[in-house]
């Protein structure tokens, strides 16, 4: 009988490596988002101990920089809001053509430059939420937002990036106006699920009858809607905190996950 343990797979062993690395980085790092000489050096390695295992789909020269970049750039911009189409291709022709060179040689260059340039955008388009919010909110018009836009490509211009975002704050505060007067309503006792039973059954998440006193009151529906202003306002300034606040290793954890996804695709978990 062999006792021989089974070798471990390659998606295993890569993630183990992966892990092993970021971690070191993370624990050196000074938070800092400028990469330092030990973060050159383990970027190296990794790349190096991956392509020398033959974890590569290819080689490391058949890596596509064009998709390497932008899955970085999205790693950052999920919703593919802060940026346009045009500045994308501006970071695929600065930087694709030397994804090569910048993995080999342990460059962390596009990385950080497409981070601070994101940190800016998130600073630019936080103002603007505060400034939209502020503003009169006109919901009589017919519009639709999909807010999965994982399939959906960046918008083509600053224009159309701001008919996003207009689209969704209406869909955010819609939503929170609607929350906000169900907990008004259960707080005070109200029966107006009671008054059609079925209608509770049908759509267990959403009471028509819950809607009337945002119709029917001015008063209450001005001051919820500030209440909701309030709430979004808050989140974006907590994930601007969040922007500002990431440590250089996640910039550089981005950039080696934005890599090896593309030849091991259960390896994004990282």
């Amino acid at each position: 009988m062999n006792s021989r343990l089974p070798s471990p797979r390659p998606c295993a062993f890569l993630a183990a490596l992966l892990a092993l690395a970021l971690h070191a980085c993370a624990a050196t790092g000074s938070g800092s988002l400028q990469p330092g000489k030990e973060m050159a050096a383990q970027t190296r390695w990794v790349v190096n101990t991956i392509h020398s295992r033959h974890y590569l789909r290819d080689s490391m020269q058949q890596l596509n920089g064009q998709e390497i970049i932008e899955a970085c750039i999205e790693s950052f911009d999920y919703s593919k809001m802060h940026f346009t189409r045009p500045e994308i291709d501006d970071f695929v022709f600065r930087f694709a053509d030397a994804t090569e060179g910048f993995f080999e040689k342990g460059n962390l260059y596009a990385a950080f430059e497409i981070y601070e340039a994101y940190k800016q955008a998130s600073r630019m388009r936080n103002d603007w939420v505060n400034d939209y919010l502020d503003s009169p909110i006109n919901f009589t018009r017919e519009e639709t937002f999909a807010p999965d836009r994982r399939e959906a490509d960046w918008p083509q211009d600053k224009e159309a990036a701001d008919r996003l975002w207009e689209q969704r704050l209406k869909y955010q505060l819609l939503n929170e106006l609607l929350s906000l007067a169900s907990e008004d309503e259960d707080e005070a006792g109200s029966t107006a699920t009671q008054t059609d039973p079925a209608a509770t059954i049908d759509e267990p998440h959403f009471d028509p009858q819950k809607l009337r006193r945002l119709l029917d009151d001015p008063a209450f529906y001005k001051d919820t809607l500030d209440e909701a202003r309030e709430k979004i306002r808050r989140r974006y300034e907590r994930q601007l905190g969040q922007t500002l606040d990431r440590e250089a290793a996640e910039v550089q954890e981005v950039f080696i996950n934005a890599m090896t996804q593309l030849f091991d695709p259960h390896s994004s978990f990282l």
